[in-house]
């Protein structure tokens, strides 16, 4: 990343979870920009967790487990220390992300292969394992209604997948009123959307009295999926597409956003 990079006091509203935000905003911070808490996605146990757990019981039998982002390390490990179980010490763990690696390796877990960039789901079949996993036991961990497709894509390959859910996105009640009254005051020069549902939320939860605020705003995207979901749903504004979804590449395109204003 680019050490001269100056967001020249930009402010970036920023609606990673509560939780995950405090990385971002330091980097925003350090760089001369003002970040703005926003959270659109509140991180949450299921609300029921039966079928995790009985999709767990054999989970010492698993040849590969795959983790889908740093919030499934995190509920997925501490699910599995609270129904008593244990990875496998010869399983082979993939993760989606070097942001997901290094979370498990925060719980003392060796990583055995991470996903090319720009670290979405289609890049973890290039991985030599799930190229041909006949009848391995391959155990995916993620979100409540998240994405299946690597899920049909391994069972296409002939192996055996159980897709654990062992965490849910939650709509918080509304938005963090100290992040409008800043809006209001001083405008935002760009925001950050990480996912399709903080797209949708911040839609959903914005003020009617900010929407064409929002409509107009510079928006800061990970993928062009996301990218096609919020022209979808009205977002109208210049938007940058990351190089991949890391909180360096993130800064890059906001820097490459605000510059232009």
């Amino acid at each position: 990343m680019d050490q001269a990079i100056n967001l020249n006091g930009a402010s970036v509203l920023v609606t990673r979870p509560q939780h995950q935000a405090d990385s971002l905003c330091e980097l925003v911070d350090v760089h001369g920009g003002i970040p703005i808490r926003c959270p659109t996605i509140s991180i949450e146990k299921p609300t029921d967790e039966t079928t995790a757990k009985q999709n767990i019981s054999n989970i010492e039998n698993a040849d590969i487990v795959i983790f889908l982002s740093t919030n499934a390390v995190e509920y997925g490990i501490n699910l599995l220390r609270r129904c008593g179980q244990t990875l496998r010490p010869k399983a082979q763990i993939f993760a989606i992300g070097p942001g997901t690696a290094s979370k498990l390796k925060e719980f003392g877990i060796k990583v055995s292969a991470v996903a090319t960039p720009p670290y979405k789901s289609e890049n973890l079949l290039e991985i030599p394992e799930l190229t041909a996993p006949i009848r391995k036991s391959i155990y995916i961990f993620s979100g409540e209604h998240g994405r299946t497709w690597l899920t049909m894509r391994l069972i296409e390959r002939n192996a055996n997948v159980l897709q654990v859910a062992c965490y849910r996105r939650s709509v918080p009640g509304c938005l963090n009123m100290s992040a409008i009254r800043y809006l209001e005051r001083h405008g935002i020069n760009a925001v950050i959307l990480m996912s399709v549902s903080a797209a949708e939320n911040l839609w959903k939860l914005m003020p009617e009295r900010n929407k064409l605020w929002l409509k107009e705003a510079p928006v800061v995207v990970v993928s062009e999926r996301i990218e096609q979901h919020c022209r979808s749903i009205g977002y109208e504004g210049a938007m940058v597409v990351a190089i991949r979804p890391t909180e360096e590449a993130i800064l890059e395109a906001v820097y490459g956003t605000v510059s232009r204003l």
